[in-house]
């Protein structure tokens, strides 16, 4: 080892592993050089001015000590920071971005919401965070989120998490039942050839406000948004509030 290469400098490496997962799967060992940190010698740590090494410096250091650098690359417009945001939040498999602003010395993570989803499930599974990955999946049945959750945490996680799904389907079965009677209610008064006004005014008299929302979506033939099916479940389903995945 040479004791003088980046004297004053210290360096930030990523190491990742099958056998460290967080929540993104590695299927090998890798080590990143994701950034380094001059400070002023012959100060204490308190007192010593701290900046951070830019993209360009930190390309010659991978270069010379054999350790990849990060992925990156240069954003020219507001227009591009918008699309990579928007990138960021629907990345899947991914944990996100880190923006390097002001000449580099201020950095802003911005996590993918897939990233989010997982990591909240792990430390904190309840039925709500249960109908977002449902809905995360494409409402799959029973069989098939078992399926994805198995392959996604892991065959010990999905033990701990079956009360909650289980009341999650429980859920989604009743608020299935509470859409077709509308549905049934939609069908009748199309087949009554009511006016737009006398089926709100009969929709009003036969359901809460959630569910005539949902009246007014099918009238319109439009689909029923995730959040207005996330609370239906929700209000028709036992909450249970904490499964830790992770020990």
């Amino acid at each position: 080892a040479d004791p003088d290469f980046c004297c004053g400098v210290t360096l930030l490496f990523e190491w990742v592993s099958p056998f460290n997962e967080i929540v993104v799967k590695y299927p090998d060992s890798a080590i990143t050089l994701i950034g380094a940190i001059s400070y002023e010698q012959n100060k204490s740590w308190h007192e010593a001015d701290i900046r951070l090494i830019g993209l360009t410096a930190l390309s010659e250091v991978s270069a010379k000590c054999g350790v990849p650098l990060v992925s990156h690359f240069n954003l020219q417009s507001e227009k591009e920071l918008l699309s990579l945001l928007e990138t960021a939040g629907n990345a899947i498999g991914d944990e996100g971005y880190v923006l390097r602003c002001d000449e580099e010395q201020n950095l802003i993570k911005v996590k993918s919401r897939w990233w989010l989803l997982m990591f909240t499930c792990k430390l904190n599974f309840t039925t709500a965070l249960a109908v977002e990955l449902w809905l995360h999946w494409n409402k799959p049945d029973f069989e098939d989120f078992e399926k994805k959750f198995a392959e996604t945490f892991d065959d010990s996680a999905w033990f701990k998490a079956m009360p909650v799904v289980s009341a999650m389907y429980d859920g989604i079965r009743n608020a299935n039942k509470i859409v077709s009677h509308i549905q049934a209610s939609y069908t009748s008064a199309k087949r009554d050839s009511l006016t737009d006004i006398e089926f709100e005014e009969r929709s009003q008299k036969r359901f809460n406000m959630l569910r005539l929302d949902i009246c007014r979506l099918l009238w319109r033939h439009k689909e029923i948004p995730s959040e207005i099916w996330k609370k239906l479940i929700l209000q028709n389903c036992a909450q249970i509030s904490y499964i830790p995945l992770r020990c």
